[in-house]
């Protein structure tokens, strides 16, 4: 499969923090974003599709979202995959719920895997303008409707402004995979180490780092409507150029 991203521009929430920091975590991610070439709303009132939240106990909050807002929360989400959210040990959390999208309008499509919700034909028969021929391109791609990333107080403690912004967005706008499946990455410089028990906290990353920015980079700058080897061939030359222009 491709590697989804943020449909639409870069709307954040920040809840939970304090008035202050919840302005300047808003603000950092904001910067962050526009460097690293991720359309943004302008709008600081606009319609948020990621929510960076601080909680007390995760898994807690999960089981909450999924008895009184599950729609809302996780979208057409596997029950399997809700689930195993739950069982995560933390201290942060991420999801995005992730739909097919029209690559040439931008539009949700109809999906068999969401009966109902757009009329349930198969994303198979859609067929784009402008691209007939599936060798070359895709009539779809797969997009984030919504994005959201808790962490808890306790892991909060050490922690600055810019790492917890830098971290959510980086959790909030791809899919990473959680620190204990991530293995040799822990060894990398990337913000994605901030909640890494392995990781001493003064040898832990200060803001986020070249290769995060290079991979953010690389993901939306990268096609929408080609299919996943063609996507990562575009995202590893864009991963290149963004080094080479940092060093």
């Amino acid at each position: 499969d491709q590697n989804p991203r943020q449909n639409e521009a870069f709307c954040p929430s920040v809840i939970g923090f304090g008035e202050n920091v919840n302005a300047a975590i808003d603000q950092r991610m904001r910067r962050v974003a526009k460097v690293a070439g991720i359309p943004v709303e302008a709008e600081a009132d606009c319609n948020p599709n990621m929510h960076l939240v601080r909680v007390e106990d995760g898994p807690k909050m999960i089981k909450l979202l999924r008895q009184k807002r599950a729609r809302q929360a996780f979208g057409w989400m596997p029950i399997h995959q809700r689930s195993g959210l739950e069982r995560l040990p933390g201290p942060a959390f991420s999801w995005q719920q992730t739909l097919p999208f029209s690559a040439q309008e931008g539009l949700a499509i109809p999906t068999g895997n969401t009966p109902g919700i757009f009329g349930g034909e198969p994303a198979s028969n859609y067929v784009a303008p402008g691209c007939s021929n599936p060798r070359l391109c895709l009539p779809i791609e797969l997009s984030f409707r919504h994005a959201v990333v808790l962490i808890e107080r306790a892991a909060l403690d050490d922690v600055s402004v810019i790492q917890m912004a830098d971290y959510a967005l980086m959790r909030g706008l791809a899919q990473v995979r959680e620190d204990r499946f991530r293995r040799t990455a822990r060894d990398a410089d990337t913000i994605l180490n901030l909640f890494d028990e392995s990781v001493p906290v003064d040898e832990r990353m200060p803001s986020i780092g070249r290769m995060d920015l290079a991979m953010l980079t690389a993901l939306y700058a990268a096609p929408d409507n080609v299919d996943a080897s063609r996507q990562r061939g575009r995202m590893v030359k864009t991963f290149r150029a963004v080094l080479e222009d940092l060093d």
